[in-house]
């Protein structure tokens, strides 16, 4: 630059300048053969940099002082980019050896709380288009190391209901484990679009709560109670500690 006979591949000479805050220089050049940059001052003398670049490839560097540079904590694969980690496994993996590894995020007033938010779409990120019915929005997944591999139980999964639009977005939340014995999830407890709560029944509580199954309680269960009971040939409304059952059925209360 500034000169029609380059002594390197890339050389500079021109206006003098002031170099580190210290001399004043007149020329600055990569020399090829040390692999440094290099500049020669007024007085005609030909200086290294001081500042030093150093680091491995793929780290994104950090100064470790004001004339040298090192590794970060943070890896970029080309692909994906790891904190505390070479081998990250998604666009970004945090990892942290015989520690607890710890996302914090912090807020310091009431009507600007922490916020975790997911973005999903059909189509592409460029050109969304709306989602259909019984897609999964998010999915809380934890993996555990077996004998050979790693598994995963799929734990809080959230599902459309119905195709979204701008004035649509039923969704329903189901919770799931994995039996002992198994690597395969089992949904246990869903709360459909519309309120409903099941438990062991599938994808279709038909009341406010549904079991598929026994129910146990240690205590009183205290409620309000409306039905008409046919083998009985009684109609009760109140609220009732005492239920009748014949055959899973109530057939009394008081």
């Amino acid at each position: 630059m500034s000169t029609l006979f380059p002594g390197e591949l890339q050389h500079y000479e021109g206006t003098t300048a002031q170099c580190d805050g210290e001399q004043e220089v007149r020329e600055i050049f990569y020399d090829n053969q040390s692999g440094t940059l290099r500049y020669k001052t007024i007085a005609g003398d030909i200086v290294y940099f001081e500042r030093v670049i150093g680091g491995e490839s793929g780290y994104i560097p950090k100064f470790l002082s004001n004339t040298s540079q090192g590794n970060s904590i943070i890896y970029e694969s080309g692909v994906n980019v790891g904190i505390g980690t070479i081998t990250p496994l998604g666009k970004l993996s945090v990892s942290q050896d015989n520690n607890f590894t710890n996302i914090d995020i912090q807020s310091s007033t009431i009507s600007k709380f922490p916020l975790l938010t997911t973005h999903h779409c059909e189509g592409t990120i460029s050109a969304p288009t709306g989602i259909t019915n019984n897609k999964n929005l998010f999915v809380f997944r934890n993996y555990g190391f077996g004998t050979t591999q790693y598994n995963y139980n799929e734990l809080y999964t959230v599902r459309t209901v119905g195709n979204w639009t701008d004035t649509s977005a039923g969704c329903d939340v189901f919770f799931s484990t994995t039996p002992n014995g198994s690597i395969t999830s089992t949904e246990r407890l869903r709360i459909t679009h519309s309120g409903n709560i099941g438990i062991g029944t599938g994808n279709n509580p038909l009341d406010k709560l549904d079991v598929n199954g026994n129910i146990r309680s240690s205590g009183t269960i205290l409620g309000q109670y409306k039905s008409s009971f046919d083998n009985a040939g009684i109609t009760a409304t109140g609220v009732f500690t005492t239920f009748t059952i014949q055959n899973g059925i109530i057939i009394a209360a008081s």
